[in-house]
């Protein structure tokens, strides 16, 4: 009977705080909606422990099952994470990304083609290009150091394309050099992701999602950072 009682007491006190992964582009494109999300878990009974990661470490940490929120990803994150489960709420609505190519450049005026006879890039650290990967089943895929890094790729004929996002088109290099091809290019949004052991509690959670995005708390212009 003690041994019932210590468990559910257990169980009780973990359920009282929550560790939430966020991102380190999310936690610098979006920093208001830090305190957002602090106010939403209040609002459900919990409190949260932010940790601000890399990208690819906060979605790793979490498939490992050291948290059990995601601050915002998008909800094609489902290609590599199992454990993930997008609210269906967005916080971010239209969020473009896909193929980006050199502006005039032949790759560029390609339509309806197989990408895999064609070589392709991601930029390191980043989790768009391992989604994108996952997604489209890439064979020919290789690592760019940085954004930067990987236009040089492309204008010396290293790769034929970079797997990128509107977050890239922020960049006046990307935007003066690149642009988005008119096939392998998706729309989704970026959503708040819980873990399994949050399901629960995700109708709640979902509802105060809905009231906030209703209020206006959740538009662009109150979460993005201004350049």
């Amino acid at each position: 009977m003690k041994l019932i009682l210590l468990i559910f007491l257990s169980t009780c006190t973990f359920a009282k705080t929550i560790r939430i992964a966020i991102a380190e582009d999310v936690y610098y494109f979006a920093p208001a909606y830090i305190e957002i999300l602090k106010a939403i878990y209040k609002e459900v009974g919990l409190t949260v422990q932010l940790t601000v990661l890399p990208q690819q470490r906060a979605l790793k940490e979490f498939n490992d099952g050291k948290f059990q929120a995601m601050a915002a990803r998008i909800k094609d994150v489902t290609y590599v994470s199992e454990r993930a489960i997008p609210l269906e709420t967005p916080v971010i609505e239209n969020f473009k990304y896909g193929l980006l190519a050199l502006k005039n450049s032949p790759q560029s005026r390609l339509e309806k083609f197989d990408i895999n006879k064609y070589k392709v890039l991601k930029v390191r650290g980043t989790v768009m290009g391992d989604i994108f990967e996952s997604k489209y089943q890439l064979k020919h895929v290789s690592l760019a150091k940085s954004i930067n890094n990987a236009i040089e790729l492309l204008k010396r004929n290293r790769a034929d394309f970079l797997i990128g996002s509107v977050v890239f088109n922020r960049s006046k290099e990307v935007s003066d050099n690149l642009h988005f091809m008119k096939d392998y290019q998706e729309m989704s949004s970026a959503n708040h992701i819980i873990a399994p052991e949050l399901l629960y509690l995700k109708p709640q959670i979902e509802e105060v999602f809905v009231r906030y995005k209703a209020e206006g708390k959740l538009h662009p212009s109150k979460l993005i950072k201004k350049d």
